[in-house]
């Protein structure tokens, strides 16, 4: 499988290295409709494990866009599950089927407080994923779109979360203090948008991690859309994301593959120059 040739950004003075794609055998998975708690909101999800595992599994959370609901992720899940990887996405309070108290309509009145308390939907969330017995609560991501990266990473700040890797798609709110604390980590974290991003807040923050971060990898791709709304408009995006996911929580790449831009690896983006399209 070969994925798609994609812009990227490299901080100055810092080294590339060469991420390949990845051959990796498809694995069947089973997915399971959850519901979950939070609040007084039942948030819906899709459980999505690997089948013939051996052990526990590494595990993503992923967060629905504002007005995007869980379904935008198929692919990633899917993608995610060939590589060993379980995943639960979630439509987030007023979000897709989680609308028992209210749905999140754009521009309306009363949005903000409809929102108020995503971050504990966050966090019921993880505690649901990370207490699965086939997952290894070790190796857990959360993946953000626009709004629902700055919630995960609060409550992560706030020791209410605990994750090895956070990817943020299309982030628009993320604060200094967010970017600083995942700089801080022990990890490389991922910033995925669109080089014609339409919102002034997503530019910012893009520039502002394009200058200032010393651990985030930048990925950027031409073409319209925003967040979890790239996944279906940037073609074999859903399958690199999934590889740079699977990259950064196990498991090991299989026999043969090449290299990818390593944990070590001290660059904001690694040049895919190498990558042939399908």
């Amino acid at each position: 499988m070969f994925l798609p040739l994609l812009f990227t950004l490299l901080a100055p003075g810092l080294p590339r290295s060469g991420l390949q794609p990845i051959a990796v055998p498809s694995r069947p998975s089973s997915d399971t409709t959850v519901h979950i708690a939070s609040g007084g909101w039942e948030l819906a999800g899709t459980l999505t494990i690997p089948v013939g595992r051996k052990g526990r599994v590494p595990a993503v959370l992923l967060l629905n866009r504002a007005a995007g609901t869980r379904n935008e992720y198929d692919l990633v899940a899917s993608e995610l599950a060939s590589l060993g990887i379980a995943s639960l996405r979630v439509d987030l309070r007023g979000h897709g089927e989680s609308t028992n108290r209210g749905r999140f309509v754009p521009g309306a009145a009363n949005m903000d407080s409809l929102l108020q308390g995503t971050g504990s939907d966050i966090v019921a969330a993880a505690a649901f994923l990370m207490h699965r017995p086939e997952v290894d609560p070790t190796r857990f991501g959360v993946v953000g779109a626009s709004y629902s990266g700055e919630f995960a990473v609060s409550e992560a700040r706030e020791g209410k979360l605990k994750a090895s890797m956070y990817a943020m798609l299309s982030p628009g709110s993320l604060s200094d203090e967010s970017i600083r604390w995942l700089d801080q980590q022990p990890g490389q974290w991922l910033l995925l948008a669109s080089r014609q991003e339409a919102a002034a807040s997503t530019r910012e923050v893009i520039a502002m991690v394009a200058d200032s971060s010393t651990r985030a990898e930048m990925i950027l791709v031409d073409g319209p859309g925003h967040a979890t709304g790239l996944l279906a408009t940037t073609p074999g995006l859903p399958q690199q994301l999934a590889h740079w996911l699977a990259e950064h929580l196990g498991p090991a790449p299989a026999a043969g593959a090449a290299p990818g831009c390593g944990r070590e690896a001290r660059s904001i983006a690694c040049s895919r120059q190498g990558s042939k399209r399908r």
